[in-house]
């Protein structure tokens, strides 16, 4: 990986790969060298047992394969180990790919390669052997060795780092050959979106909870909620430069935590994000072992260890604040005897408030002696120049008990604004939440509920918003490259947290303070995009620009549909967190741009209520908030509608789910989709479920069950005669599957999936191999009134089209069963609704895995609460 990226100032070199191949790539077709070397069909069997005690041969192979072979065929020349490799001081043989620096320049990969078999294929297999499943097999079957690990997805035999380094390859590679016609083609359409394209940019072909990096970073003390934000919305080139970082705030420790539900066994780990104990959430607090690293070194907590000082996937520990330990800060070096508070009046703010202008502070001097600070109200026209204050309140540059700061912050504070570089130079005029927002306990409900409505134009009519991260602002950014000022930006604190996300979307120009001066993040990415070097363009680029636009383009998109805003907000929001969650609903009501009735509606709600208030305010939410995966409300008629969009996975939502229109009612949300329907009987279901509708089409379904109370059932002996599964699995692996039980949580048998596109569910005459991935959401039926079906949500979905006749006997030991299965035509009457009652279920375990299913067509009209 010598080629990629890494900081100037770095904590780690480049990661030393063991060269394990013997000899050069033989330049022959890519997907037929196996064969060339000997490597044929084999059993399932010899296959398993080679991946589980691979030869040295063997690996020497896959290295020479999977790693020298991508860039041979990429690139269409030579590649000798003798250039590729290196000795180490110790005589070790290593790879190097230095050399590759100079081939992006003058060897450009070519578009021919990648763009047909070549690329899909060793994409596949590199992702089949970052995943594990249990798949059935026949017997005596043979298998080529592409297709056993695309059937098998068998755990990856290779070095961990070498893993690394073939994702960082086949990501540039994508980005390289790919994304650059792309964007030769979106260049010549109007309103061309200059932000450079990116297929990787936001995520990675790599594992990255079992990585390589991720145990190294743990090792190195980063919080998993920073782990869990770049391995999600960071390419393997971004990653690996982090990893190489110094990390924020480096004296602070981050232990983390994995509760076991009651009546299971803990798992060992050897990942060193483990943290693992058995605690009693209703208590708080947790006792028992602690892992700090990524071996087996355990340390047993002599006290119980509170859950609120540990972090988590979503959660920073440090960052999670409460008014009643919260302290502000005095600045570095202070004399605190001779410093002494500056504050506003609290009727001034009021005042100001009320008349519809913003409370600006003026600057201070070093030789003011003031305690209380002087107040200009904005212009109604915002014409008067001033800076908004963007800051992490964890920092203390806040204060939960009154609108006041130390006389040392206030000065600091003026200095900075007044230093400013260029247009923004001189400016005397500041705001910041400290002051003009009234916090909760001194009693300014009205005062506050207007500094609120007001954010929006707070900073959308700052002249600049200069924004404190105290990490940052011990960093220094003179001379440094813009990839690396921004990649520290990024992983910020203040990128982070869920208030600054409105101040960095809604400003019109945005500083960084640094310790030797500020950064324009605007000009730093404009800089970064027109770089020469290949190297830079086609690894960090593509995620920087993807995670810099989160933060600067929403405001550019105030015109956009409805679900364009909220699939943005939805990708920002993902990667951040706040110590309040009710508010959340308070920021979406200023990022979507209500107007300021609207607002006040959310803000004076009762916080358990500001979501549902919110979501009642859209009248037509777009399709996807409806079928995503979002964590949802709990109130009756809004079950359908989303609790949080913050630390939730993002997948981009697709145009082509937001028709037709979906309508807001007293409710619940109507629209119309095509759908299915059948009972359960009283038998519990799995994720997965095989219903057999009209004309003998099967829909393989599967369901996002997590959230909802499983119980655990035996079925070790669910096996089909001709097929098995990993020959080599015990009954450990297979013995029991965890179900949900619908009848016994809701009271009813009958359940509809909805399709989350119009057209009707795919048929296919003749043939029983796959059709196209479906979405949808699981529902409960309530009532079908003048022909709308009313259900509840349970859970989100997905649906996969077989033919008629398809082999459903790899479900289970499932018994053979008539099945009533109405057809689908003009003269079917659909608010008749006969639903069905044959049902398939495990004789041993009484799991329901198959049933008949009435088939509704795309105007069929839904009410979900």
């Amino acid at each position: 990986m010598d080629y990629a990226m890494l900081p100037r100032k770095r904590t780690r070199a480049h990661v030393e790969i063991p060269c394990l191949a013997v000899e050069d790539f033989d330049d022959g077709v890519w997907v037929e060298y196996p064969d060339r070397q000997g490597w044929d069909e084999r059993s399932v069997q010899e296959w398993m047992i080679l991946f589980r005690n691979p030869s040295p041969e063997f690996l020497a192979f896959l290295e020479t394969w999977l790693f020298f072979g991508a860039i041979a065929a990429a690139f269409r020349k030579h590649v000798s180990l003798n250039d590729f490799t290196r000795l180490t001081e110790d005589g070790t043989r290593v790879i190097d790919t230095s050399i590759l620096r100079e081939w992006f320049s003058y060897y450009p990969p070519q578009p021919t390669i990648y763009s047909g078999e070549h690329f899909a294929v060793l994409g596949s297999i590199h992702t089949e052997l970052q995943s594990r499943h249990y798949p059935k097999f026949h017997r005596d079957k043979r298998f080529s060795l592409i297709s056993f690990i695309a059937a098998a997805s068998p755990c990856d035999p290779r070095d961990p780092r070498l893993t690394i380094a073939t994702s960082l390859f086949l990501e540039t590679m994508i980005e390289c050959v790919v994304v650059s016609g792309m964007a030769r083609l979106a260049s010549s359409q109007r309103n061309f979106d200059p932000r450079p394209w990116a297929v990787f940019g936001a995520r990675n072909l790599i594992n990255p909870k079992s990585s390589y990096i991720w145990r190294n970073m743990r090792n190195d003390g980063w919080c998993p909620s920073n782990l869990s934000v770049f391995s999600e919305r960071l390419n393997t080139a971004s990653i690996y430069f982090m990893q190489a970082m110094e990390r924020p705030h480096p004296d602070w420790q981050h232990q983390m935590i994995r509760i076991n539900p009651h009546g299971r066994a803990m798992s060992s780990s050897s990942s060193s994000e483990s943290l693992q104990l058995i605690a009693d959430p209703t208590h708080g607090s947790a006792s028992r072992t602690i892992i700090n690293s990524s071996n087996d070194d355990r340390a047993l907590a002599a006290e119980p260890v509170s859950t609120k000082t540990l972090c988590s996937a979503t959660k920073c520990a440090h960052l999670q604040l409460s008014d009643e330990t919260y302290q502000t800060k005095h600045t570095d070096g202070c004399d605190k005897s001779t410093c002494y508070e500056m504050s506003a009046d609290p009727g001034e703010v009021f005042e100001i408030l009320k008349s519809g202008s913003i409370p600006l502070i003026m600057a201070v001097d070093n030789e003011s002696t003031d305690r209380t600070l002087m107040l200009v109200p904005s212009q109604p026209d915002f014409s008067c120049a001033y800076v908004a204050i963007s800051h992490v309140w964890s920092d203390g540059l806040g204060n939960v008990e009154t609108s006041a700061l130390p006389r040392c912050q206030v000065i600091r504070l003026s200095n900075m604004i007044q230093n400013l570089p260029g247009r923004h130079a001189d400016i005397v005029l500041f705001w910041i939440d400290t002051i003009g927002c009234p916090p909760d306990v001194a009693g300014q409900d009205e005062a506050q509920n207007l500094a609120i409505s007001m954010m929006r134009e707070t900073y959308q009519n700052a002249t600049a918003v200069l924004v404190l991260d105290s990490w940052l602002q011990a960093q220094s950014v003179t001379s440094v490259p813009d990839h690396e000022s921004l990649m520290m930006i990024i992983s910020s604190d203040w990128n982070r947290r869920l208030w600054t996300l409105q101040e960095g979307v809604l400003a019109k120009t945005l500083f960084f303070q640094f310790i030797d001066g500020v950064y324009d993040i605007d000009e730093g990415i404009t800089r970064l995009s027109m770089t020469a070097d290949p190297v830079v363009r086609w690894t960090i680029l593509p995620a920087l620009s993807e995670r810099i636009h989160e933060i600067r383009s929403f405001s550019r998109i105030r015109n956009a549909p409805l679900w364009e805003k909220l699939d943005a907000l939805r990708g920002s929001l993902s990667t951040r967190s706040t110590s309040v969650e009710t508010d959340e609903a308070l920021c979406l009501s200023t990022l979507m741009g209500m107007d300021k009735a609207s607002s006040l509606q959310v803000i004076k709600a009762p916080p358990h209520d500001r979501m549902k208030v919110f979501w009642s305010l859209i009248k037509e939410p777009p399709r996807s908030i409806i079928f995503n995966d979002l964590p949802r409300l709990s109130a009756p008629c809004f079950r359908w509608a989303p609790r949080s969009f913050l630390g939730c996975r993002y997948m981009p939502t697709a145009n082509r789910f937001e028709r037709p229109t979906v309508q807001n009612t007293p409710g619940g949300v109507q629209f119309q989709a095509s759908g299915l329907m059948w009972t359960t009987g009283s038998h519990p279901i799995t994720n997965v479920l095989h219903l057999i509708g009209h004309d003998e089409v099967v829909y393989q379904m599967r369901f996002s069950l997590d959230g909802l109370p499983t119980t655990t059932h035996d079925v070790t002996t669910v096996f089909v005669d001709d097929h098995v599964r990993d020959p080599q699995a015990s009954a450990d692996d297979v013995s029991s599957q965890e179900a949900v039980d619908l009848f016994k949580l809701y009271g009813v048998s009958t359940l509809c999936f909805i399709f989350d596109n119009v057209e009707p569910p795919s048929t296919i005459p003749n043939n029983s191999h796959r059709q196209d991935l479906r979405g949808g959401i699981l529902a409960i039926f309530q009532i079908l009134a003048n022909g709308v079906v009313h259900v509840s949500r349970v859970c989100s979905g997905s649906c996969v089209v077989l033919g008629p006749g398809a082999d459903i006997r790899r479900a289970g030991n499932i018994p053979s069963f008539p099945v009533q299965r109405p057809s689908l035509g003009d003269d079917v009457d659909v608010r008749s609704f006969a639903v069905p009652t044959g049902v398939g279920y495990d004789r041993i375990s009484g799991i329901l895995r198959s049933a008949g299913a009435k088939v509704l067509g795309p105007d069929q009209s839904w009410l979900v609460d």
